[in-house]
Order: structure tokens, then C-alpha cells, then sequence
């Protein structure tokens, strides 16, 4: 949640917990903080675009 915009804020990164590094692209979705379910809508964006980078990484979810 960013208090100053009044909104929810949604980051995807992937770790490769074997190196402990970041892979694939960062995912960043910003969505306003009318309702609650503003937050499970931001939640499902970032992970529409976040995809590719998890069928690739064979992660599920």
C-alpha cells in the first residue's frame, strides 16, 4: 500500500534459489485503494503479465 497516492502497489520478481539471484523481468502493477477487492484485481494483473516469465520457470500458482 503507498500511503501518499492511496493506492496498492503488486511487484512479481522471481528467485533462482540456488544462485539467490533474481530471473526474468520485474512485474510492477499499481492499482487505486477504493475497495478491497482492489487489491485481489492488482494481484491478478501482475500475474496475467508475469505469465510468460512463470511457464518459462515452470513456477505454478
Amino acid at each position: 500500500y503507498k500511503a501518499n497516492t492511496h493506492s496498492y502497489f503488486v511487484t512479481i520478481k522471481i528467485l533462482n534459489v540456488w544462485t539467490k539471484e533474481y530471473v526474468g523481468s520485474t512485474v510492477e502493477v499499481e492499482a487505486p485503494a477504493h475497495r478491497p477487492i482492489s487489491l485481489n484485481q492488482a494481484r491478478e494483473k501482475a500475474k496475467k503479465l508475469a505469465s510468460e516469465d512463470l511457464k518459462r520457470f515452470k513456477i505454478s500458482g
